[in-house]
């Protein structure tokens, strides 16, 4: 810990510095407790700004038309791959296996009521 704060402090010799360090150090000591994965917080840090990037130049190069991610048949792929990941860990649809059981739920129940 001794050796965190010198580090920290001597970044730009500002007592700030520390306090920035120990205020995330609570942030992820929270994460932690809350049981949050603290991982894709820092892959979302890390690639966020290249991703903001990439975007700016794709949508420059298709003239601020969107449907230019759909114009080939892997980007499609992708999207469509991405979009059922995120679909799938949604908590509000308990995700695919979550979904796959209230639909088959639904139909047990509809057949209950009929007899």
């Amino acid at each position: 810990m001794v050796l965190s704060v010198i580090g920290a402090y001597a970044l730009n010799n500002s007592l700030f510095d520390i306090w920035l360090m120990l205020g995330f150090g609570l942030f992820g000591f929270a994460l932690d407790a809350c049981k949050i994965p603290t991982p894709p917080l820092v892959i979302g840090l890390i690639l966020g700004p290249i991703l903001d990037a990439s975007l700016e130049q794709s949508l420059l190069i298709g003239q601020g038309d969107s449907m230019i991610f759909l114009h080939s048949p892997i980007s499609a792929v992708l999207l469509g791959i991405a979009l059922l990941s995120i679909l799938q860990a949604t908590p509000v649809f308990g995700g695919v296996a979550g979904l796959c059981r209230k639909l088959r739920r639904g139909t047990r129940d509809a057949a209950a009521r009929k007899t």
